[in-house]
């Protein structure tokens, strides 16, 4: 992700501050969400279990391609 600073009305920041807090979500996720929707594209759901569990391995992504051959996915 690449950060960006955005410049918000008093009025809007508390507007955007009470609906985060209501719904009870992260802002940066909130306004990310927004965009994509005001751009029309559909929202990328990440599975819950996304980084809840550890392989164990620290060498995933300089090994990928020898990984990926050894199982027979190349």
């Amino acid at each position: 992700m690449k950060r960006t600073t955005i410049y918000l009305d008093g009025e809007l920041e508390a507007r955007l501050k009470a609906e985060v807090a209501r719904l009870g979500v992260p802002m940066a996720a909130y306004i990310r969400e927004s965009i994509a929707q005001r751009l029309g594209e559909s929202e990328r759901r990440r599975s819950p279990f996304a980084g809840a569990f550890s392989s164990g391995r620290h060498d995933i992504a300089e090994k990928s391609e020898d990984l990926l051959t050894d199982l027979g996915q190349e």
